[in-house]
């Protein structure tokens, strides 16, 4: 089922891989032959192949293959770039800096106590865990399964080294209640509904254009719209097919690397990537404010700001119509959107 539904199903399908090949080693090092490995790796390999079990499978794999081939990706996409580079560029104090940094912790410390506590009965575990944690090195995207990897090997260590400090030999594991999954499903049922979770309409976690595309529609504006890459989407959604974006979030997929690479030097506000402005036929500029392409375009002459919240700015070309709109620029008031 998951190698029809996301491209990450490679991590799941190495996974496997990993478990068997290393299951595989231990038996034949046993004398117990390589029976359990053969079994384990079949069912990798038939997971691979069910990605082949749907219409589009060359298209889903094409989609991959351009990913990690694709230099700029790592350069726009946040969540591709490696752990370390995002604890360089990430103020230690801030939320999303504590996790990174968290996430390290939870990497390096792991590894320090497999260099203390070498085996433990765990080593298929332990290969699993040590290829999420170089994904997740390699990309933050991938922590979330690297966390999830750790979990085992790591208690299993802090378990054993406990057991050392003792004067009393390791316990045997003994059946326990159900409490601890009771209070967690208590807590877990108590946080989906305090954020909405069973809601019908759910907040967006993103920020979004909802007053530049209102004061869009309320004056009948529409045409091409040179947009900030992660609004693509709702741009396509709420003003296609009138409008149509210069970039979304289908990235390499759709997009010419040499299009994506202009893209990025305006994003990053570079003295060069003015000529994008110039370079298509752009009826209007939709960017966030405080970014560089923000300022960037603030200094161009032949471009005037007529919209702007606390999420979104608008500009659209000084001989236009539309910049003679009495009262522009519109000051507006940032507003959460809601899906759907």
């Amino acid at each position: 089922l998951w190698s029809n539904l996301h491209g990450g199903f490679l991590m799941g399908v190495l996974a496997i891989a990993t478990y068997a090949a290393v299951v595989g080693t231990q038996d034949l090092l046993a004398g117990r032959g390589i029976r359990r490995g053969l079994v384990i790796g079949t069912i990798a390999l038939l997971g691979l192949a069910a990605s082949f079990a749907n219409p589009i499978a060359t298209e889903a794999w094409r989609a991959i293959i351009v990913s990690f081939r694709d230099p700029l990706t790592s350069r726009v996409m946040a969540d591709w770039r490696p752990l370390i580079s995002r604890l360089v560029h990430e103020p230690a104090t801030s939320l999303i800096g504590l996790y990174f940094w968290y996430s390290a912790a939870l990497i390096g410390g792991t590894a320090i106590l497999f260099a203390i506590v070498p085996f433990a009965d765990d080593l298929p575990l332990a290969g699993i865990a040590a290829l999420m944690s170089l994904a997740a090195l390699s990309a933050t995207r991938n922590i979330s399964f690297a966390a999830i990897a750790l979990a085992p090997p790591l208690a299993r260590r802090l378990s054993m080294l406990e057991a050392r400090s003792s004067s009393e030999p390791e316990k045997q594991t003994t059946p326990r209640g159900l409490a601890n999954e009771a209070v967690a499903l208590v807590i877990g049922v108590a946080i989906a509904v305090s954020t909405g979770l069973f809601s019908p309409r759910m907040p967006d976690s993103l920020s979004s254009p909802a007053g530049a595309v209102t004061f869009m529609k309320s004056h009948g504006l529409h045409g091409n719209i040179l947009n900030d890459f992660t609004w693509g989407h709702y741009l396509i959604w709420h003003t296609a097919p009138d409008s149509k974006v210069f970039i979304d979030g289908r990235f390499d997929l759709v997009y010419p690397l040499e299009v994506i690479a202009e893209y990025t030097r305006f994003q990053f506000g570079r003295p060069e990537s003015a000529a994008l402005l110039t370079k298509y036929p752009h009826d209007y500029v939709l960017v966030q404010p405080s970014t560089p392409a923000f300022d960037l375009i603030t200094h161009r002459s032949h471009w005037k700001l007529v919209y702007r919240d606390a999420h979104a700015a608008l500009f659209a070309r000084a001989d236009s119509a539309v910049a003679k709109i009495a009262g522009v620029p519109v000051e507006g008031k940032a507003r959460a959107d809601y899906f759907p």
